[in-house]
């Protein structure tokens, strides 16, 4: 009877279907797009939001006047400084609120993609993990029936060449299926 080699087994890992979604989530190109988009949409109504506002505007000018040789000497080399002002009164609400209205329609689309991509990959990751845990136990199945069956055909071959009903050949392929 041949002993048996101590083989490594091969290492199992557990992997966390929360865990493989958040790395995902992070390095996916396609969900990292749709996040820019509802950025995108969000800065959209903001804009939005202040064309609808009264802006305010200051301004302060200054000249520089050098040496002058008109008809105003008073005037002569004194410099200009100036302060304006200003006020811009929105008069089309309605063009405003429409332009309100579908940056948040593209925001709440942009939305919807991002969750959709989201919703989708999680279910993908979360299928494989499933489908990594049965093919960890069938692979501990076969392990365990490939020993038994190995051990009983090794036998098998060492009785039937003890009896002469099998030559040297079939010993050899059965130790050697056993080894591997």
């Amino acid at each position: 009877f041949m002993p048996r080699l101590p083989l490594e087994a091969p290492r199992t890992r557990v992997f966390d279907a929360a865990e493989l979604v958040a790395v995902a989530e992070r390095l996916r190109p396609d969900l990292a797009a749709a996040q820019l988009d509802v950025a995108a949409a969000e800065m959209s109504i903001q804009v939005a939001r202040s064309l609808s506002k009264p802006r305010f505007s200051i301004g302060l000018g200054y000249t520089l006047v050098d040496e002058r040789t008109d008809a105003h000497p008073a005037d002569n080399g004194r410099d200009i400084f100036g302060i304006t002002g200003g006020v811009s009164l929105p008069v089309q609400r309605r063009v405003n609120r429409a332009r309100i209205d579908q940056a948040a329609a593209v925001r709440l689309e942009a939305e919807a993609v991002r969750r959709n991509a989201l919703a989708e990959m999680t279910a993908a990751i979360g299928e494989l993990v499933d489908r990594l845990g049965e093919l960890e136990q069938r692979r501990r199945l076969i392990d365990h029936e490939l020993d038994v069956q190995t051990d009983q055909a090794l036998q098998l071959a060492i009785e039937a060449y003890r009896a002469g009903s099998s030559d040297a050949l079939v010993l050899l392929d059965a130790r050697h299926a056993r080894l591997t």
